[in-house]
Formats: structure tokens, sequence, C-alpha cells
């Protein structure tokens, strides 16, 4: 989301948040400004899809209102590598979960780049190893610091490594994921 300024400050009364949605294929990228980070801002813009064309698949948050809107998602690692940066140091829990996150994104990003060149998904064997050891993590014994990311993970686990078996998902590594981290 942004600040839209129609007068004044942004603080002031007059300015308004609006949402710029972005929706991309191979060959064109879509911009949606919308006033509302609603399902009915993602039916809008999605209005122009051509119904012979294979499901669109979402790259994005965790919030709510996405979560029934697409059959296949991929999670942006960002927003969870911010939030375990957030309790790295509350605890040593804390830590320990955000070193490992961030060590496992690395590695899904690097085998990412390596199914894109292929064009391929990954083995079975492969996925069930990422899947494994993001379990692991998301079990870990740990302190009500990060309780709350583990949860969340353990109930998303597959949505962050859907781009293991969808080569076409742009890049879990881009520049502003890196920047918001």
């Amino acid at each position: 989301g942004h600040k839209l300024v129609l007068e004044g400050k942004k603080s002031q009364p007059g300015s308004k948040k609006i949402w710029v949605w972005v929706f991309a294929t191979p060959n064109a990228a879509y911009y949606h400004v919308d006033m509302t980070r609603s399902q009915k801002a993602i039916k809008t813009a999605l209005a122009f899809r051509e119904e012979d064309k294979p499901p669109p698949i979402s790259v994005t948050d965790a919030y709510s209102a996405y979560l029934n809107m697409f059959e296949t998602k991929q999670f942006c690692w960002a927003h969870l590598l911010r939030d375990s940066k957030e309790v790295e140091d509350t605890c040593f829990a804390g830590k320990v979960l955000h070193d490992r996150l961030s060590d496992m994104f690395q590695r899904i990003k690097a085998l990412q780049k390596k199914l894109r060149e292929k064009n391929e998904g990954c083995s079975e064997k492969a996925y069930n190893k990422a899947l494994r050891e993001i379990n692991e993590i998301a079990e870990a014994r740990s302190c009500e610091n990060v309780k709350k990311i583990q949860n969340h993970l353990r109930r998303r686990v597959d949505q962050y490594i859907t781009c293991l078996r969808q080569p076409q998902i742009p890049k879990i590594g881009r520049a502003s994921c890196r920047e918001r981290v």
C-alpha cells in the first residue's frame, strides 16, 4: 500500500491509503490501483483474464483476503523473514528461528534458480526434504516470542515452497523482497 496525499501532509485528513496491485505474465504486467486491499479488488483486476488460460498463481503475503482466492499460492518469504527478524533479539529461540529461516530461504532460492534454468519442477525427494526441514523449524522448541511465527509456518508450510514445483513463479529473492527484510 501507498499513502496517496490528496491535500496537505500524510498525517492530515484528506490523505488516503491506496493499494497498487501488480499482475504479471511472461509477456506483460498489469497494474491496478485500488482504494482497498480486498477480494473485490482482485476480482476487478482479474476480470480481463481469458478463461482458457491456466489458473493464476498468487505470489503474496498471507493476508486472509487472499487465502481462498487462488488455488496455487506462493507466500512471500520477505514477510516471514521480516517477522522472524523482529523476534531475533528478544530471545535465543528468536535468533535460532531467524538464522534457520534465513538459511532455508537462501537454499530454496538457489534451488529455484536451478529449476527455472531447466524450466522444470523439483523432484519429489527434494520437495519432501524442503518440506521436512521447514516443518522441523516450525516444530522446534521455542519460547512464546516465536510461537506465533512457528504456528503460521506450520499451517502454511506448503505455500512457502510452491516455487519448487512451479518454475514459472517469479524469483522469490527479488530485490524488493530483500530490501524489506
